[in-house]
């Protein structure tokens, strides 16, 4: 039983952060249309809508145990998450938004999807593996397309030291959590 619920608060966690992810990027959207950025909406609603089905994807893999709603299992697994995940959904300008997302929190989590997978059993883990796989498919190229958008955007010295300033900061309080989804 504690396999099942450890596995339960693995993927609660998941679709928490996942859940957050989408939120945040689709608040943004609206940010990155008002200031006459189509190509930037276009993709971050894109990658808010992976998001919201990685979500979901997540919320199917909780375990429907009478004792342990699956909707009690979506929550933060600890505090640095939140920190983290609040600090970058109010982090202002378009730079430091991208930077937090592709540079820092999707990296991470990419990394975490992948140690987990290496962690499944082909036996008794298949639909999770395919979770973490089509997730790991979307992060990594919703990074790729992030992370060019974001290059694009870095142009004067000033603008890549406001760059490096937030990717510090967010990284220190990526640390601190020590794991996004474990």
């Amino acid at each position: 039983m504690s396999d099942i619920l450890e596995a339960g608060r693995r993927a609660g966690h998941a679709c928490w952060i996942e859940q957050r992810l989408f939120e945040t990027l689709g608040s943004w959207v609206a940010d990155a249309a008002r200031s006459a950025e189509p190509a930037l909406s276009r993709m971050l609603a894109e990658h808010a809508h992976h998001h919201a089905w990685h979500a979901e994807l997540w919320r199917d893999r909780l375990p429907e145990l009478a004792e342990h709603p699956p909707a009690d299992a979506v929550r933060p697994r600890h505090e640095a998450a939140v920190e983290l995940v609040d600090t970058l959904s109010s982090v202002d300008g378009t730079v430091e938004r991208l930077v937090g997302v592709y540079r820092v929190l999707l990296p991470r989590l990419a990394d975490e999807y992948d140690a987990q997978l290496q962690a499944t059993s082909p036996l008794t883990d298949g639909p999770t593996a395919r979770v973490l796989k089509l997730c790991l498919a979307d992060l990594h190229d919703d990074r790729s397309e992030g992370e060019a958008t974001l290059r694009s955007l870095i142009d004067s010295p000033e603008v890549a030291a406001t760059a490096h300033a937030r990717e510090v900061a967010l990284e220190t309080l990526a640390a601190a959590a020590n794991g996004l989804t474990s």
